[in-house]
């Protein structure tokens, strides 16, 4: 054999390797990605499952014809979420104290993503909107929504003898959202 072709022959198994070096590499990278994003898509999960919305436990909900009244002494710094149905629609709202003790109240429903009917969850002192993922701060829940965009839908309530009275009327105003 030639030198000539001895060299080419050299070179094809140089190539031939180096292919098959790139394909190991490639196959790797490929299965280190399926990997990671196994374990991204799991992280997710269970971060969404450790922010659920609470249930009020023994709370003191009274209902007559035209209010609610909760007691405000049931309500705390873990967002208490409570339904009321009209007509077979369930409207839910939730209540919640800031660290100051004042009640703030919101529809569990957001005034640009209502549609998506998902509502919101407590992220320490702030409640997430679980559609879009904005944050509103405690401190302003409860207040009108003037600038437009996401925001938890206004709760008008009063405080009365220690009582947060909510009335029919209000809740049943915002019925199209749920």
């Amino acid at each position: 054999m030639s030198k000539k072709s001895s060299n080419a022959q050299k070179r094809k198994m140089q190539q031939i390797q180096k292919k098959k070096r790139m394909q190991k590499m490639i196959g790797f990278s490929i299965g280190l990605i399926a990997i990671m994003s196994v374990v991204i898509v799991i992280a997710l999960s269970n971060a969404n499952e450790s922010i659920q919305k609470t249930q009020p436990v023994n709370t003191n909900t009274i209902e007559n014809d035209d209010q609610i009244t909760i007691a405000s002494s049931d309500i705390d710094t873990a967002a208490s979420f409570f339904t009321y149905n009209s007509n077979g629609v369930d409207i839910n709202y939730f209540l919640v104290k800031d660290d100051k003790g004042n009640v703030h109240a919101a529809f569990d429903a957001c005034d640009v993503c209502y549609d998506a009917k998902k509502g919101y969850v407590q992220d320490g002192d702030a409640m997430r909107c679980v559609n879009c993922g904005l944050t509103f701060p405690i401190l302003e829940i409860g207040s009108s929504n003037t600038g437009g965009g996401c925001w938890p839908s206004y709760l008008p309530v009063s405080i009365q003898n220690d009582q947060v009275v909510i009335t029919k009327t209000t809740l049943e105003n915002k019925r199209f959202m749920f």
